[in-house]
């Protein structure tokens, strides 16, 4: 399915074919011994963690620049685990300059109110994150939403109220150089999925008076919504929340 302006982040093929993501499944206990049953596949999105491989294929340039990303958790007598791994490719143009592995971890990982907490971490691995997870996807930075307040990383949005009962209002969000921001939520149809969660942020024109949609958040995955930028006012926090969803993937061919 396509929107119409749409940064596509609902599967989390970013921007365009900003990222694609490859998820390796833990391979499940072949002993003859064990009668535990088969645990059903996790197919709803929680703040909880679960064993597994995921790698972040980057886009390179035109000269072959770009970078990937791997990340791995596992559980150890009871003890969650987590190694970063930033693999950098040079320009081409850069005669015998190898490629750049960084390994960081491992990590002890504890998760505390959904939010994943990396005490040790260093940068470019998280120290602490909002994420879900499900046999297909890890979503870090996650979105947490409060009533009326949205944030997802360093994407920052405050309604008035809930706009789910109060559907328009003031809000702060960071574009007030055109004026007070105003949100308008209400629920349209897209393709076969019924009605939308849609999120509009608005401002007033400053000569006719009327509002003027910005931006909006569409919540088709309401767990992963996708943010639509209208305005050169909010094309960087579009690029932004792109950077904010890298973790989604999907599950890897041939995985074992």
């Amino acid at each position: 399915m396509k929107l119409p302006a749409v940064i596509t982040l609902g599967a989390l093929a970013l921007a365009a074919g900003l990222a694609s993501w490859h998820f390796r499944a833990q391979t499940p206990p072949t002993s003859r011994e064990s009668t535990a049953p088969a645990k059903p596949p996790r197919t709803e999105l929680r703040p909880e963690l679960m064993e597994g491989t995921w790698v972040r294929r980057g886009v390179r340039n035109n000269l072959g620049v770009g970078e990937d990303v791997e990340i791995i958790l596992r559980q150890e007598n009871g003890v969650w685990k987590m190694v970063y791994t930033v693999t950098t490719y040079p320009s081409v143009k850069i005669v015998d300059e190898p490629v750049q592995r960084k390994k960081l971890g491992p990590y002890t990982v504890m998760v505390r109110d959904g939010v994943m907490q990396i005490p040790r971490a260093v940068p470019p691995a998280p120290r602490e994150v909002a994420f879900l997870c499900d046999e297909k996807r890890l979503v870090m930075p996650a979105m947490v939403r409060k009533g009326g307040t949205f944030q997802m990383g360093y994407f920052f949005l405050q309604c008035a109220a809930d706009p789910e009962s109060q559907p328009v209002g003031s809000a702060e969000f960071p574009m007030r150089e055109l004026g007070p921001v105003f949100y308008l939520y209400e629920k349209n149809r897209y393709g076969m999925n019924g009605d939308v969660p849609v999120l509009r942020l608005c401002t007033r024109d400053a000569q006719k008076g009327f509002l003027v949609e910005r931006a909006r958040l569409v919540f088709e995955d309401p767990l992963v919504p996708q943010f639509i930028s209208l305005d050169a006012s909010t094309k960087s926090w579009e690029l932004e929340f792109a950077k904010s969803l890298y973790f989604a993937v999907e599950k890897e061919k041939g995985a074992r």
